[in-house]
């Protein structure tokens, strides 16, 4: 045999050559160059070792999962099969030349109701719909919330000069009329509608009767990369449209969320079930550190405003997980019974699946007009800052209350900020009237003659102007 080779000295050669090239592409752990094998995977049609191993491990434990059957109340046994399809989405994301069918059929598997074609923008597609876009808003909008939204648009694009695209989402014909959406696609440029029902036609999701439940369905379909979800009765202070560059906890998480008033009041208790629900989970350093977990307040956080990048497939799959909690068997069996709407699931979705998120420090405040003493004011109104501690945006519209017949305008003359610990926290009155809460602090901030209170004054004749414009609405 050794003389066969000896004679046959291109046959050697070829020999060592194929060696060295099973080496290099099925091996490459060997060769301290991971980057240029890589390439060289590549560049003959084979994807990269890692990745496939991560891939196929992935694909593994969660057809394993599948197989059990776990309840509707279990979501910390959903969290586990949310988390192994994220990481079969991240190696299928990360290496172009896997196989997605395996990932595509599990998603099904796991989310009947999605139908991953009907999506215009799948973190992992190769080929996203030519419509994507980069960052936009994303609001749901009904019949009975049409105005708010009209004062939204215009006071956006005429006051504050936002450019930000905006889709809203309504769930069929029965929840916002063709006139009321023809109507707010004329108030400015690039305002689009988007039928939910038309990409979640699954009956089972219930998303016609759904309220708050549409809200993370409307940021999945929406067409941005980086959307922010806002419901229809915010006004902001400035525009949002830098809200990824600036803000770097949603830089470095893909997600920013706000905390909501931080009250202790006797009402479902939602840490307690939590706890429940986490069973030998330990909490991330974000639920650690909050008057939430520490305190037991009354509520974490207000779904006014959402911030997500459905780029990052970790933060992706989180959002499916969302929707998940908010469809119609789960929301009614299980997630409101334990929490006021949709407002908890997000944060609760990632830390159930390990993945990072952010939570702006400061708890809801309040903006409207002094009371007698001096030292409290009442309203319907919850203020929320940015990482700069600067007023940002608040809910409850530019009505004086947006729960009371009549279109009065808010007399929004001051503002108190909430704290970061409980102990800084203003006090909250437990007991509303009507939806008007009370809160007392020890310097309310007066707005007379700041940017702030020069720009709601615009605001106010701009949705002034929208309320003429529709005497009667369409």
């Amino acid at each position: 045999m050794l003389l066969w080779y000896r004679r046959r000295p291109a046959v050697v050669i070829l020999s060592l050559c194929l060696c060295t090239l099973y080496w290099a592409f099925l091996d490459w752990g060997l060769n301290g160059d991971g980057f240029l094998i890589v390439r060289l995977r590549a560049a003959v049609g084979l994807p990269d070792a890692a990745q496939l191993h991560k891939a196929e491990e992935a694909v593994e434990r969660l057809e394993h999962m599948l197989h059990q059957y776990i309840p509707i109340a279990d979501l910390s046994g959903m969290a586990e099969r949310v988390e192994a399809l994220s990481s079969l989405a991240q190696a299928t994301a990360a290496e172009p030349l896997l196989d997605k069918r395996p990932l595509d059929h599990l998603v099904q598997r796991l989310f009947p109701w999605l139908d991953a074609v009907r999506l215009p923008y799948v973190p992992w597609s190769a080929q996203p719909s030519p419509e994507v876009d980069g960052t936009g808003l994303v609001m749901c909008v009904g019949d009975g919330n049409f105005l708010f939204a009209a004062h939204l648009i215009r006071t956006l694009r005429n006051v504050l000069g936002s450019t930000l695209p905006i889709q809203i989402a309504y769930s069929g014909e029965g929840d916002l009329s063709p006139q009321k959406r023809q109507a707010l696609v004329g108030l400015a440029s690039q305002i689009e509608t988007i039928d939910l029902l038309d990409v979640f036609p699954d009956e089972r999701l219930n998303l016609k009767t759904a309220g708050w439940g549409q809200k993370p369905f409307a940021l999945l379909a929406s067409r941005f990369r980086r959307a922010i979800l806002v419901d229809a009765d915010v006004t902001f202070l400035r525009k949002p449209d830098d809200l990824f560059e600036t803000e770097q906890g949603l830089v470095d998480t893909g997600t920013l969320f706000w905390h909501d008033r931080a009250i202790q009041c006797s009402y479902k208790p939602v840490r307690d079930w939590l706890q429940s629900v986490m069973g030998d989970r330990q909490p991330s350093e974000m639920l650690r550190r909050s008057e939430f977990w520490k305190d037991d307040i009354w509520h974490q956080m207000e779904s006014g405003m959402v911030a997500m990048d459905k780029s990052r497939v970790q933060v992706f799959t989180t959002l499916l997980f969302v929707a998940w909690m908010n469809g119609g068997d789960v929301r009614d069996a299980e997630t409101y019974q334990h929490m006021w709407g949709d407002k908890e699931t997000y944060w609760i979705a990632a830390e159930l699946t390990s993945t990072p998120y952010h939570f702006i420090d400061e708890y809801g405040g309040t903006i409207g007009s002094l009371g007698d003493d001096n030292s409290t004011i009442c309203g319907t109104h919850i203020a929320h800052t940015d990482s700069k501690k600067k007023l940002f945006w608040f809910n409850g519209s530019l009505r004086e209350n947006k729960y009371r017949a009549g279109r009065d305008l808010a007399r929004l003359t001051h503002l108190i900020i909430g704290g970061t610990e409980f102990s800084e926290q203003p006090k909250w009155n437990c007991h509303s009237d009507g939806m008007v809460w009370c809160l007392t602090g020890d310097e309310p901030v007066s707005l007379a003659g700041t940017v702030e209170d020069a720009l709601i004054e615009d605001m106010k004749r701009e949705a002034a102007a929208v309320d003429e414009m529709f005497t009667v609405e369409p």
